[in-house]
């Protein structure tokens, strides 16, 4: 599941009511946008996050795939009179109380980039645009913030749209179990991690979280529901993991970020010469994965000597030639 920012501006009312997101594909000069082609990019089960009047005012899901469609009003049509354009079919659900952009885009701006994103790291303000993709951290935060006004909204969402209601498909209702750390991905870790931390053997089932390896927002459905692309972990690991201040390598064994030193990690109950418990071959897709990524983050970070320190790690020399290169 990916995350996405829209700003509707006065075209909210009429596209809340229609339970879409429409953007043409070229302005009057013939010129397209990426704010309207990233539309093209939206996925079944993706959530997006309305702004308007300068408030987060609703959350949808998207139902499918942007499609070709012209203009869904009169008024757009007078805006747009090329007619070619994206639509995209979503289920919304309102915040029973908006969220003004003043009690969360401070807290965001530190994770957004520096082009194609919906507010300005320097001032805060929103940036010219329509459909904007927000990383996973940005979208987590976003939807705990609403679900503080609207408990359940994306379960809401999904359960709202017509092909769910007409046809009670399960494997939507997995997806969302899945995505809660719930229902049979979660029983399928705890079997095959027979209820324990897949590191330190815990067996205190709230404080075990059911983690996705490669992230939800990068998977298809198959791999949010594939057992093998999860790990149960412990409160702390599973931090540590999602954030990448560890990684495990091909053998299990835990390899720690240059920036997450062993004393750190040992304070927070984290064992730098831990490992798995077990680990599948199937598994190892997957951690290559979470180990690409651990890699590019110290790439991010401008680390001198990342391919050596994922070799003393265990890990085989990062894709990324060099993680000398600074970030953009």
């Amino acid at each position: 599941m990916a995350y996405w920012w829209v700003f509707q501006g006065d075209s909210f009312r009429r596209s809340r009511r229609g339970n879409y997101l429409w953007a043409p594909k070229l302005d009057k000069r013939g010129q397209g946008r990426a704010y309207w082609s990233s539309m093209a990019q939206v996925e079944p089960g993706d959530v997006i996050f309305s702004g308007y009047d300068q408030r987060l005012v609703a959350v949808s899901t998207a139902s499918g795939g942007a499609y070709d469609a012209g203009p869904p009003d009169p008024r757009d049509v007078l805006k747009w009179p090329g007619g070619g354009g994206w639509r995209l079919n979503v289920s919304y659900v309102d915040l029973p109380t908006a969220l003004p952009y003043r009690d969360f885009v401070p807290e965001l701006l530190h994770l957004l980039p520096e082009r194609y994103a919906p507010f300005n790291r320097l001032t805060g303000k929103g940036n010219l645009g329509y459909l904007f993709p927000l990383a996973d951290a940005v979208g987590e935060i976003l939807l705990r913030k609403a679900e503080m006004r609207a408990p359940s909204l994306i379960e809401n969402a999904i359960k709202a749209e017509p092909e769910f209601a007409e046809n009670q498909d399960t494997s939507k209702q997995a997806i969302i179990e899945a995505r809660r750390g719930q229902g049979a991905f979660r029983d399928n870790l705890d079997q095959f991690w027979g209820g324990r931390c897949a590191v330190a053997g815990i067996a205190r089932r709230e404080l075990l979280r059911a983690s996705h390896i490669k992230p939800w927002a990068s998977s298809n459905h198959r791999e949010r529901l594939d057992p093998f692309n999860g790990l149960l972990l412990s409160i702390n690991y599973d931090a540590a993991f999602d954030v990448l201040l560890l990684t495990f390598n091909d053998d299990g064994a835990v390899a720690l970020a240059p920036d997450f030193d062993r004393e750190t990690a040992a304070a927070l109950g984290i064992n730098p010469d831990g490992r798995l418990s077990k680990i599948d071959v199937r598994h190892r897709n997957y951690l290559a994965d979470h180990q690409r990524r651990f890699e590019e983050r110290l790439q991010r970070l401008g680390h001198p000597d990342c391919d050596r320190i994922a070799t003393l790690s265990g890990l085989p020399p990062s894709p990324i030639s060099s993680c000398q290169q600074s970030s953009v």
